[in-house]
């Protein structure tokens, strides 16, 4: 290799190869996933669809309505919604695949946004694995540890914010060498890695902060003059410069909005814990689920947050990894990460303790005193997304036990058996997909002139979402994931109207120009949901003009459909 231009040698060990490795193993883990990949959505029907819409917003607020996408009215029209709230990964996701999406469809840049996350992700965690071990090999076992943990795959169900964790190693990379050579200038970069994961996810932006907190803890702790020399002040200075203007503005504007109009759709911390069992024992995400249904079917929430294994191999080979600490290069940093396993493991645990799904203390946790000192962590409910930083953790504490391992001849074998075993309890689930054909009706809508502004009070929330990509109207209601108090009163004042058949009072007031319903007697498509508005009868109503009846479902025009404007925006 001394042949070889070192910068290319590189480029290839620490890019190309992990790259293209991490690729072909997702590739195998989930085949045949990409021969589906032009056709299907990668994705249930819920939370995928609205992952979808956010991709999509991103897209026609910049080209089309001309603003930032951190407000809508094309969702809960007329009054609108703000999404600085909204966890959905909006911003990031949507400019990855905006230069893309003249080649793909808006299905092919959520399904290539969603590869690149896995693939990004085992990158990123490879390269903080080598920094903190300083050997190749192991550090690429560390990645796919990280990368294909039962987490990921879990959240690969719908959960693209949550799938979108790789700038999350990218940030701790960042920060020890902040510390380590403390700068003015290392401390601004980090701070901008910071800023990608608020992109991807709000939750993620925290949890980053507080491991970053330990992270400093420890490295007062084992500096043998102790405390902070003015380069670390320095550093932390450039890092808390870049989150002052970018980061702390938007938890700043969602604490206020939450003060002054609460946000509702917040989860029972109590129902999405992490049960004690959980890391041990492989959950609903496992190839060979069926084996351990008597234990993860009995846990609260649903299965993409309550079965999170995080591979006893991989705590086996963390153990040895401290235990060999200080026969390895990198052996210093194993004590941090053991710190930040520990905090999260605890914090992800909850208010209160479960085993095997039973709540068995009261709350008293040390979540429950987080969430008093972090107050925006009550709007998430879900302590159990922490596991995600214990699973970063023991993926590097992994990649260090491996490597001591492999260095004594007589105990590679063992090596070789650990990883073997880790592949196999970490062997995933298939991923759902979703095949998405447009019905008529949506066709019709997408073909109607503007100004239009839809009611549709009866494809499910997501759905709902999903047509509004194809067709591109406004809507009244919608999916978002926090909305603000005062918004689901002025929908109930539309839904009652409706219910009532003022249709006057809905178009008049709330300039609807459209509604939809399925015709009585009729199977529409499902999924259907209801806000309680009767079906469409046969009945004439000089209020309503149907425009379309395909037999299952009609669109009908409301007076102001004739002409008159939206209000100005």
């Amino acid at each position: 290799m001394a042949r070889f231009d070192p910068t290319a040698v590189r480029l290839l060990r620490m890019a190309l190869l992990p790259l293209g490795l991490y690729l072909a193993l997702f590739l195998a883990l989930t085949f045949p996933l990409v021969l589906r990949s032009r056709t299907h959505l990668f994705g249930n029907e819920v939370d995928a669809l609205a992952n979808l819409w956010g991709i999509w917003w991103v897209e026609k607020a910049l080209t089309d309505v001309h603003h930032l996408p951190l407000h809508t009215d094309y969702l809960h029209f007329p009054h609108g919604i703000t999404l600085l709230p909204q966890v959905m990964a909006l911003p990031f996701n949507g400019l990855l695949v905006f230069p893309l999406r003249d080649l793909l469809t808006l299905e092919e840049a959520y399904n290539a946004a969603l590869v690149f996350s896995f693939v990004m992700g085992g990158m990123t965690a490879f390269w903080l694995s080598f920094h903190c071990t300083r050997a190749y090999g192991p550090s690429l076992v560390g990645g796919a540890l990280f990368t294909f943990s039962s987490y990921h795959f879990a959240h690969a169900d719908g959960h693209l914010n949550l799938v979108s964790l790789e700038w999350i190693p990218f940030f701790l990379l960042l920060s020890f060498r902040a510390l380590e050579k403390p700068s003015l200038g290392r401390g601004l970069v980090a701070g901008l890695a910071l800023v990608l994961v608020t992109t991807c996810d709000l939750y993620y932006s925290l949890f980053c902060g507080l491991a970053l907190a330990l992270i400093v803890l420890w490295t007062m702790v084992k500096r043998p003059a102790g405390g902070l020399t003015r380069s670390h002040l320095r550093a932390l200075l450039g890092l808390s410069s870049v989150c002052a203007v970018t980061v702390a503005p938007l938890f700043a504007a969602i604490w206020w909005t939450s003060r002054h109009d609460p946000l509702l759709g917040a989860h029972p911390a109590t129902e999405f814990s992490l049960d004690l069992l959980a890391p041990f024992i492989p959950g609903g995400h496992w190839r060979f689920h069926e084996w351990t249904a008597t234990y993860w079917s009995r846990l609260p929430g649903n299965i993409d947050e309550s079965s999170m294994h995080v591979g006893l191999a991989a705590l086996v080979l963390a153990a040895y990894a401290v235990r060999r600490r200080n026969e390895l290069p990198g052996g210093r940093y194993f004590g941090a990460w053991v710190l930040v396993a520990a905090v999260f493991a605890v914090l992800s645990l909850g208010p209160a303790l479960h085993v095997v799904g039973r709540q068995i203390t009261g709350e008293w946790l040390p979540y429950a005193w987080l969430t008093t000192a972090v107050p925006p962590l009550r709007l998430s409910g879900m302590p159990v997304r922490m596991i995600v930083m214990t699973q970063l953790a023991l993926s590097v504490l992994a990649s260090g036990g491996l490597a001591a391992l492999v260095s004594r001849e007589r105990r590679r074998y063992w090596a070789a058996l650990l990883v073997v075993g880790a592949a196999f309890e970490l062997l995933p689930r298939p991923v759902p997909t979703t095949r998405l054909p447009t019905p008529a009706y949506v066709s019709f809508l997408a073909s109607l002139p503007e100004p239009t502004a839809l009611l549709d009070g009866y494809s499910s929330f997501s759905h709902a979402l999903l047509w509004q990509t194809r067709h591109q109207k406004r809507m009244a209601f919608g999916y978002i994931s926090r909305i603000p108090a005062s918004v689901a009163e002025r929908d109930g004042l539309i839904a009652k109207a409706a219910w009532a058949g003022r249709w006057d009072e809905v178009c008049g007031r709330f300039h609807i120009t459209h509604a939809l319903a399925p015709v009585e007697g009729a199977a529409p498509p499902p999924p259907i949901r209801s806000l309680g508005l009767p079906p469409e009868t046969s009945r004439p109503d000089p209020s309503r003009r149907v425009v379309f009846d395909d037999g299952n479902m009609r669109v009908m025009a409301l007076p102001c459909a004739r002409g008159s404007a939206l209000p100005p925006q």
